[in-house]
């Protein structure tokens, strides 16, 4: 069983996710930090993350390249974006990706951890659905709830594959 943490911080700004992380440690946030796509992909192995604050521009990658991986492999988990600068087509692959919400730097810091609580306490309440789910329904019946669940977020990343490459 993996351990639990509330959120995944996402940026190769070494200074910048230091800031983050006291500030959301200084708000009773449970956080974990990652300075890349991979390295996110590890902790991911180890942990379960209720939801994920990752920057948009990373070293030769994008939050979006994550965040469609995740969707293909039928993830869910609430997803906030955080960028330098935001374009209109950054807007519109959020949208089709199911990004939870999106910032703009700099921006209000209140605002950006009342966000943070609000995807996790999604996350936390689609796992604890789940766990229920799974608790009642015949293993049969579980799996397939599980695997909608998983094709729908899958569903959302082909979409977005389907336009990024027309």
């Amino acid at each position: 069983m993996k351990d639990l943490v509330n959120l995944l911080v996402v940026d190769d700004d070494c200074e910048f996710r230091d800031l983050l992380e006291e500030v959301l440690i200084r708000n009773q946030f449970s956080l974990i930090t990652a300075k890349s796509i991979d390295a996110t992909y590890e902790i991911i192995e180890k942990y379960e993350v209720d939801a994920i604050l990752c920057d948009l521009n990373l070293q030769g990658r994008s939050g979006f390249d994550l965040l469609w991986d995740l969707r293909l492999k039928g993830s869910d988990v609430p997803f906030v974006l955080m960028s330098g600068q935001i374009e209109y087509e950054d807007l519109l692959d959020a949208c089709r990706l199911g990004v939870f919400d999106m910032f703009e730097k700099p921006f209000d810091i209140k605002t950006l951890v009342e966000s943070c609580m609000n995807a996790i306490n999604l996350g936390i309440h689609s796992r604890l659905t789940l766990n229920k789910l799974q608790k009642i329904l015949s293993e049969n019946d579980y799996k397939s709830i599980s695997s909608a669940l998983s094709k729908g977020a899958k569903l959302r990343a082909k979409s977005f594959e389907s336009r990024k490459l027309s």
